[in-house]
């Protein structure tokens, strides 16, 4: 028999609402959209292109997200007819709460349909920025994905100097490390500052496993095992009207720890369908000459637990800490890897949840202030819900400090 007079009854309450309003409050949206739309050299232009077919309202999808300086880069792949721009940026110091796209680093950068030797970008699914100001984004060189699925160009990675917005590289995948259904989604680099010309950039497959690029000598290799393959029982995914969904989609969240002695990092990361998280030596998925030998040293790092399916994440050098997307549970988690400990239920965060259902948390990223960027896109409706004309896009920040504070990652 419990007994808690009114006034504490009372005082357990108002401390609940504090608590909730305060988890509700540690992330601010900063940017929402309802239709994505770009700055035309014109008006004249802009209606042009709606009269072609070039720009469609409501068929423009964001993917993801990084920052540099003042600038929010973001990719929208031509999941769909009438996206007229796929890499595009915005100016952080804009007031607007939705403002426009403007196509980086030009309009011409962003034709893919009308020169002759299509040398433009297609469809951009990711994007990342590096500590040496390039932004590596990878092309899938398909339009219109989610219907006619056309071929434009090879699959490529667009290497851009972010100075001068000069084009430094396009390396164009080797066929034999593509096949027609591969999906390239997400990409990470691994680079020190003041060795730029030793990066290696992580392409993840989610339907054939992970490809590894090396800057210096300008060549990749891939590497294919079941560690990279989805879990089938974690596969189903809702709509917001209910609906349900299978998905066979394998690795998508990557984030690459803090270099050891060695130089070599781990990598961690996860299927999208799926709750076990791993991790490899970067020494080892560097090594074109064992990637059939890959699956004898990676390692399982944890089990997040029922429903945490997760679609990016990223680790703060800073205080050790993995951030992931819960795309279920629709908010963000951590797991703090100096404890020692595998990712398990009981030693990870629930940091947000955010409060429109099944907003999909797609991104993630960490700016230089220690803030974390997350974005949402309703990815399953704009996927499935065919008769939706609109698709709401939220990003949202928040310190990493607040983010933290009172859960097992402090």
């Amino acid at each position: 028999f419990n007994y808690f007079p009114p006034f504490k009854g009372l005082f357990l309450l108002t401390y609940v609402l504090m608590s909730k309003n305060a988890a509700d409050n540690r992330f601010k949206e900063k940017y929402s959209w309802e239709i994505i739309d770009y700055e035309f050299p014109s008006l004249e232009e802009r209606a042009k292109a709606e009269a072609e077919g070039l720009y469609k309202p409501g068929n423009s999808f964001i993917s993801s997200i990084d920052l540099w300086g003042d600038f929010l880069y973001l990719a929208v792949p031509r999941m769909k007819p009438g996206v007229p721009s796929t890499l595009n940026y915005i100016n952080i110091s804009d007031p607007m709460k939705s403002p426009i796209l403007k196509p980086y680093p030009s309009w011409e950068a962003n034709y893919f349909n009308n020169t002759a030797k299509k040398q433009g970008m297609t469809s951009v699914h990711s994007l990342r920025v590096d500590v040496c100001n390039r932004l590596w984004a990878i092309d899938s060189g398909l339009s219109d994905e989610l219907n006619t699925n056309r071929e434009e160009n090879l699959p490529s990675l667009f290497v851009y100097n972010l100075i001068d917005r000069s084009l430094v590289r396009k390396y164009i995948l080797v066929d034999e490390q593509f096949y027609r259904d591969s999906k390239f989604r997400n990409i990470v680099v691994d680079v020190t500052p003041g060795n730029c010309e030793n990066a290696f950039a992580y392409l993840a497959d989610t339907q054939h496993g992970l490809l590894v690029y090396r800057w210096y000598t300008n060549e990749s290799h891939k590497i294919s095992n079941n560690y990279f393959s989805f879990e089938p029982i974690w596969g189903s995914f809702r709509t917001s009207t209910g609906n349900l969904y299978q998905l066979n989609d394998g690795v998508l969240g990557m984030a690459l720890s803090m270099p050891n002695q060695e130089g070599h990092r781990e990598l961690f990361f996860q299927p999208l369908a799926g709750i076990l998280v791993y991790r490899i030596s970067t020494r080892i998925l560097q090594n074109k000459s064992m990637p059939a030998e890959c699956y004898k040293h990676t390692y399982l790092l944890g089990n997040r637990g029922d429903n945490m399916q997760s679609s990016a994440s990223i680790f703060d050098q800073n205080t050790g800490t993995l951030f992931y997307t819960t795309v279920i549970k629709n908010g963000i988690a951590c797991w703090n890897s100096f404890r020692g400990d595998n990712i398990n239920p009981q030693n990870q965060g629930i940091i947000n949840e955010f409060n429109e259902p099944l907003s999909y948390p797609a991104d993630i990223r960490i700016d230089k202030n220690g803030s974390l960027w997350v974005l949402t896109n309703k990815m399953m409706d704009f996927l499935y819900e065919k008769e939706q004309s609109t698709t709401p896009y939220r990003i949202f920040t928040g310190t990493l400090h607040t983010l933290i504070k009172n859960t097992p990652c402090k």
